[in-house]
């Protein structure tokens, strides 16, 4: 920053430059590394946060995936896979403290699609979006596997389909 101040204006600040004393140079010196020290902080946590973000996405595309072979009943795997989708849209509006009918979040753009009804997107809503999500993908697959018809998991494999919710 010195040379940059020196080489712009040579004549004004070289007088005002000579006369500092060396506490200045010790201050500039312990600011310059206040400033790399939290700007690499500020990137630690920023590349924490990416990463768990694409585990969480990676985990609900793996899930979606492992439920095609759950399901027999179109219906509720088509009601799984809509609340898989939802869920990572929905933890970003709460990560934003946004609500998910917002403009700014995907919640419009799903009742829009009709993806949801505005009345389901509301009951999201009410009982909080990332939450009801889940909770709806467990009941949903409650309700398959307790159909015997539509699942076609053996019964050793209903508790390993339940341990991949969590």
């Amino acid at each position: 920053l010195t040379s940059l101040v020196l080489y712009a204006f040579p004549e004004v600040w070289r007088a005002r430059l000579q006369g500092a004393s060396s506490s200045t140079a010790v201050l500039g010196g312990f600011l310059s590394f206040a400033l790399v020290f939290r700007t690499q902080s500020c990137y630690g946590r920023w590349w924490e946060a990416r990463t768990m973000w694409g585990k969480m996405v990676s985990a609900s595309i793996h899930l979606s995936g492992q439920a095609q072979s759950w399901f027999g009943n179109d219906d509720l795997l088509e009601k799984f896979l809509m609340h898989c989708t939802i869920f990572p849209y929905a933890c970003k509006a709460v990560l934003r403290k946004n609500p998910l009918d917002d403009s700014l979040e995907e919640g419009p753009r799903f009742v829009e699609s009709e993806m949801l009804s505005e009345a389901e997107l509301q009951a999201i809503m009410r009982y909080g979006a990332p939450w009801c999500c889940i909770d709806t993908m467990r009941r949903t697959m409650l309700e398959a596997l307790q159909d015997r018809n539509s699942c076609e998991l053996p019964t050793e494999m209903i508790n390993g389909a339940f341990l991949a919710t969590e």
